[in-house]
């Protein structure tokens, strides 16, 4: 009997354990999730995004509907420039639709000019610092992670993420200057991973009279070597910009007469742009701009809302450096470039 008791004891204090909550996964876990999940998990959502320029804010609202496979329909509701307007990507093309003027413009999707979820993740931890706070916050009634994106070097923008705990899709994001000002907050409500049956013709752009315009495209060379071997004899491809930057696509152009290389580098979520022009080519002047000096060239520094552009000749090239990085770490890049 007292053996007995003994167990059924030992039992009910077994039972009576409370819950032991396991821990989160480790930040390069949660990233390499998100990275995964992204465009390939379905739900509807609303988003707001916030743009934090020279004390001004910018506010987009729109409801997005994903369908997995890198196909989506994002519908502009404010500002009112913007309202109706449509995005579709439906697997095989790109359709931006302008009711007002009854124009759609479409462009192939290019799936082959993205990077691997690997190299992706790889290129991130090269630059940033991945961590995830130990306990998950309560966001649109649901538990989310805290993911935070910290540059190892303080020379670009930081980011945290509030990363959904059952799906690893990104709730919300706010991303910081390397002076900690806030620089962009969205975040998605009204969420809902349960489509039933509203994905029926979401991807089908507006009927009516609407004029389609087929926008020209350019082959996309995906690696370093396939774009050297394409490239006029004037162009320069470095296969990194130092810094994390790493080759990523490039583009031979020709408009008209003239001719350029549009060239595509990123650490894994900071992109930069790299176009570059035979001769010497005036620049036009949109922002706020002043002089700078790279090696014994005089460039110009312009600063528009949320990039910079930094231009300058060289050898009888013209390039021109677009990104949203700081005076100090455009014009580093420019001297590695020429």
């Amino acid at each position: 009997m007292g053996c007995r008791l003994f167990w059924l004891l030992f039992l009910f204090t077994l039972v009576s354990l409370p819950e032991v909550n396991a821990a989160p996964p480790d930040g390069r876990e949660v990233l390499r999730r998100v990275l995964a999940n992204e465009h390939h998990v379905p739900f509807t959502a609303s988003q707001k995004v916030n743009i934090y320029s020279s004390g001004i804010i910018s506010t987009t609202h729109t409801r997005e509907i994903y369908l997995g496979k890198n196909r989506n329909r994002v519908e502009f509701i404010s500002p009112a420039r913007l309202a109706n307007r449509l995005v579709i990507n439906d697997g095989k093309w790109h359709l931006e639709v302008n009711p007002a003027q009854k124009l759609v413009f479409r462009t192939p999707q290019n799936e082959g000019a993205t990077l691997r979820k690997d190299e992706l993740l790889k290129r991130i931890e090269q630059s940033y610092t991945v961590s995830v706070d130990p306990h998950p916050v309560k966001l649109e009634k649901r538990s989310a992670l805290i993911l935070r994106i910290t540059p190892r070097n303080n020379d670009r923008d930081r980011r945290v993420w509030w990363v959904d705990s059952a799906t690893y899709i990104v709730l919300q994001r706010a991303v910081y200057d390397p002076e900690n000002h806030l620089n962009a907050l969205s975040n998605f409500h009204n969420i809902s991973f349960k489509l039933g049956g509203k994905t029926a013709g979401v991807l089908a752009a507006p009927t009516g009279k609407m004029r389609v315009v087929t926008r020209k495209t350019w082959p996309t060379f995906i690696t370093c070597e396939e774009a050297r071997r394409a490239a006029p004899s004037w162009a320069h491809i470095p296969r990194n910009l130092g810094y994390g930057f790493q080759f990523v696509t490039a583009q031979n152009v020709q408009v008209n007469s003239t001719s350029s290389i549009h060239l595509q580098y990123s650490d894994g979520l900071c992109s930069l742009s790299l176009i570059q022009m035979p001769g010497q080519v005036a620049v036009p002047i949109h922002g706020k701009s002043r002089k700078v000096s790279i090696f014994s060239n005089t460039g110009t520094l312009q600063k528009m809302d949320t990039f910079q552009v930094l231009s300058w000749s060289s050898r009888n090239v013209t390039s021109n450096l677009i990104a949203d990085l700081n005076d100090d770490m455009m014009l580093r890049i420019a001297r590695i470039v020429r």
